[in-house]
């Protein structure tokens, strides 16, 4: 949403798969369960010592990445998100990106926490370029109801809604993305 905002002349439209809203001001989206809401907030005021701790816990955890996706996919996400996460290249691409991720620290990871939490410095409403938003219904991680805040905010913005999935949703939309940005562009 920022390089949409700050970048129009670069962007024919944005996509937003899952993504949250911002959390506070005039544009703040309702609905984010309240751990991670707390989390965001505090992780602001405690950024480096918390960034301290978790590196030291990730590098710690690390050799056993593989049983904990595995053990995450089996208790965790949505019965739709499972089935999607069981598949051998999404489970190579997330502990590639997570051990690539913490291999410096995890002080990356905190600050984009903390992060949510403050304003946006922009007005969704100032968005001028098409924005496409694709989320599951069943998303446990980011709330339905921040697209559905983001739509409505955003004045080209179009939401689809995938039932019966969660925060993965954008895994099983790609073509029906594509397209809708197929069409974007040729308008």
């Amino acid at each position: 949403m920022a390089c949409a905002f700050a970048l129009p002349e670069r962007m024919v439209a944005g996509v937003s798969l899952g993504g949250l809203g911002p959390l506070d001001g005039a544009d703040g989206a309702p609905g984010l369960p309240s751990p991670l809401g707390q989390l965001a907030r505090m992780a602001g005021r405690i950024r480096r010592p918390l960034a301290a701790y978790l590196g030291l816990a990730a590098r710690a955890a690390a050799p056993f990445a593989g049983t904990a996706y595995d053990l995450w996919v089996a208790l965790g996400p949505t019965e739709g998100d499972r089935e999607i996460m069981r598949r051998r290249e999404l489970k190579h691409m997330f502990l590639e990106d997570a051990l690539m991720g913490i291999r410096r620290g995890v002080q990356g990871p905190v600050w984009d926490i903390a992060l949510f939490a403050r304003g946006w410095g922009f007005s969704l409403r100032d968005i001028r370029i098409p924005i496409r938003l694709w989320h599951g219904d069943a998303d446990a991680i980011v709330p339905l109801s921040h697209a559905q805040h983001l739509a409505a905010v955003i004045p080209d913005a179009k939401l689809v809604t995938v039932p019966g999935l969660g925060h993965f949703a954008g895994f099983v939309s790609t073509s029906s993305v594509l397209s809708e940005l197929e069409q974007v562009w040729d308008s």
